[in-house]
């Protein structure tokens, strides 16, 4: 994992925490996958998603 970055965000009444993990493939592009939870809970699972994401392969 290259870098992430989190944000709060407001959708139809919802406000949700948005974490983006950014990775280079091997083809010289950009990956970008996003975990979204309600806002309330983003820090709970965020240590979840940062374990998932240290074993994110793309081949």
């Amino acid at each position: 994992m290259e870098l992430s970055s989190s944000l709060t965000t407001e959708f139809n009444d919802l406000e949700l925490t948005q974490t983006f993990y950014f990775f280079d493939n091997p083809r010289g592009k950009k990956v970008v996958v996003t975990a979204t939870t309600g806002r309330n809970k983003g820090s709970r699972f965020d240590p979840v998603f940062d374990s998932i994401m240290r074993t994110f392969q793309m081949k």
